[in-house]
Formats: structure tokens, C-alpha cells, sequence
């Protein structure tokens, strides 16, 4: 019953509409997002498991999703996702039994600065599609995304967010 309900949880979040103003008013659950890091969802997984030295290269961690609001930074800089990550969420997708058609939403990945690190996020096409309209490069940016899980490469794990929304941050402004 509970992967069923996972299961139906991701579903949603990722077939939901991605326009901001079309989101809302189409019922974008954006409360069901947790304000939180992209570390502090890493760190969300079992340290345990993954530190095991039975876990090789290739090997794979899929959990909860931890629907999250994570606050970075827009670099404007995008790039196609690489085989290997299209796999991982293609696998991912087939994991949950989920509608492989998820996966056509996710073709490109942006860069985003969270404390200094870079993180390379897949990002739903009729997401991306809005940040040159909305954004500029350096403008902190509110990013609505779930963890899939990672798969460890070259004794590292490289972790697969997918971003299904985001809200634009706009600067405070100044006293007159």
C-alpha cells in the first residue's frame, strides 16, 4: 500500500502542470514542498547503506522523494541530460511503475549554485521554457523538486533531483 501511494504522490508531482500563473490555477500543490536544501534531502537517505563498501560503481539508492523548495541561484546555463542520467531516471521511472511518458518531460538540465556548490538539475521542458522570460543569471530562484535517488559513479553518488516548478525571488526593496 505505501509504494502504491509513493507511487501515486510522484505521479502527481511530476505530471502537474509547470507554468507559475497556470500552475496555481490549475491546483500546483505547492505546500506538498518542504522548504529545505538539496544536502539536507541528500542526507535524507540512509548514510549507512551508502556508505557500505559493497556498494559499487553503478549501483543504485531509490527512496522517498521528499518533495522540496530548495532556494538557489540561476546561472543560465543549461545542457542535454547525459545518457547516463536519462537512464537513471528511466529506471527510476520503471522502479515506481510510473508512466514512462515522464520521461519525455526531461530533456535538459540547468545549473543552479546552492552555497557555493553547482548542482546540474533536470528540469521539465515546460518549466525551462519560462526561465529566459523570468530570470536572469545570478537571480536566487525558488526551485519546487523531488529527489529520485543517485547512482554512485566513479565512488561518488550522483544525485538526480527533478525540478516540476519554480517562483522567481524578487529582491526586497529599497526604503524611500
Amino acid at each position: 500500500m505505501r509504494r502504491k501511494s509513493l507511487k501515486t504522490i510522484l505521479l502527481l508531482l511530476l505530471l502537474l502542470p509547470a507554468c507559475a500563473s497556470s500552475a496555481r490555477a490549475q491546483g500546483f500543490d505547492y505546500d506538498a514542498y518542504q522548504p529545505r536544501t538539496l544536502a539536507e534531502m541528500i542526507g535524507k537517505y540512509d548514510g549507512k547503506e551508502l556508505a557500505d563498501p559493497k556498494m559499487k560503481d553503478g549501483d543504485t539508492a531509490f527512496g522517498a522523494s521528499f518533495p522540496s523548495r530548495v532556494k538557489v541561484t540561476y546561472t543560465g546555463e543549461s545542457r542535454k541530460i547525459s545518457d547516463a542520467r536519462k537512464q537513471f531516471v528511466a529506471d527510476w521511472v520503471k522502479t515506481y511503475r510510473m508512466d514512462s511518458r515522464l520521461l519525455d518531460l526531461f530533456e535538459h538540465e540547468w545549473k543552479f549554485i546552492e552555497d557555493g556548490a553547482e548542482h546540474w538539475l533536470p528540469v521539465q521542458k515546460q518549466v525551462a521554457s519560462y526561465f529566459e522570460k523570468e530570470m536572469k543569471k545570478g537571480e536566487a530562484v525558488d526551485l519546487y523538486v523531488i529527489i529520485t535517488g543517485g547512482r554512485k559513479t566513479a565512488g561518488k553518488w550522483d544525485w538526480v533531483f527533478l525540478v516540476n516548478e519554480f517562483e522567481k525571488i524578487e529582491p526586497p526593496k529599497p526604503a524611500e
